[in-house]
């Protein structure tokens, strides 16, 4: 009697084995991206804190993010692919130059449809020269 496998006995474990490789790196892509999307959400509120303690103490929210560079937050977050975050300054109709609203938008890799297309937010949220990517997160004084 021979010891050792057969052949379809070999194609059988490579395939359960090949099945099980493929499960895991699918279940770690969508890991890794979910946690690259909680990073941008928190940088999201993040920013959004500072321009709640900006407006508390200067009465308007900022023109410009670099504003909030001075005594509201270190550094503007970078996201974890080196997309864009946007701060979009919404001026009063009734105190010009006056900024009463603001939008802070970001692009989540697992919910990439855009926000509404009326939105301050449907920009482009990859860097320049990129491919049009529309923004899928947006925060605001209010929330969502």
């Amino acid at each position: 009697m021979k010891k050792g496998f057969t052949l379809l006995e070999l194609l059988v474990a490579v395939g359960i084995i090949t099945l099980l490789f493929a499960l895991g790196v699918n279940s770690y892509t969508t890991l890794t991206k979910q946690s690259r999307d909680a990073k941008r959400v928190s940088d999201l509120q993040n920013i959004r804190s500072a321009l709640e303690l900006y407006r508390t103490r200067n009465d308007a929210y900022p023109t410009d993010y670099n504003s909030l560079l001075t005594g509201y937050i270190n550094r503007w977050p970078t996201d974890p692919l080196s997309w864009t975050y946007r701060y979009i300054p919404i001026t009063s109709a009734i105190v010009a130059g006056s900024v009463v609203d603001y939008k802070v938008c970001g692009r989540r890799e697992l919910n990439t449809t855009p926000v509404v297309t009326t939105s301050e937010c449907y920009i482009n949220c990859l860097p320049v020269a990129s491919p049009t990517a529309y923004c899928s997160y947006q925060l605001s004084p209010l929330g969502e």
